[in-house]
């Protein structure tokens, strides 16, 4: 859970073992709810861009960024069980508070 705006956003996504799945999430003006219907948390429609949601977090500014798992993937996009083929992927989780939707971006950001 993590408020952003005024708002909480409780996110999560499914287990496909070693592949990357969508994010869903739902929203709320309070903690205890009510919470809206799920929906997809994504701007690229599918599987997170290659990542599962991990964590919630501040970033400068007031911006929010989404910590996302991405999985070993080898030179042919497959999961691979390697270890250190996996990193975090960190994009931005944009708001729009008249649709009360939360959406996530990549960051081309570098620091």
């Amino acid at each position: 859970m993590f408020k952003v705006q005024g708002r909480y956003i409780v996110a999560g996504s499914g287990v496909k073992g070693w592949h990357n799945t969508d994010t869903h999430y739902a929203v709320a003006s309070n903690p205890l709810g009510p919470y809206s219907e799920k929906r997809l948390l994504s701007e690229a429609g599918t599987d997170t861009w290659g990542s599962q949601i991990s964590n919630f977090f501040a970033g400068r500014n007031g911006e929010a960024l989404a910590l996302c798992d991405r999985w070993g993937i080898d030179n042919t996009g497959q999961p691979t069980k390697e270890h250190n083929a996996s990193a975090y992927h960190f994009l931005k989780l944009g708001f729009d508070p008249e649709r009360n939707e939360f959406s996530l971006k990549p960051s081309d950001r570098r620091d």
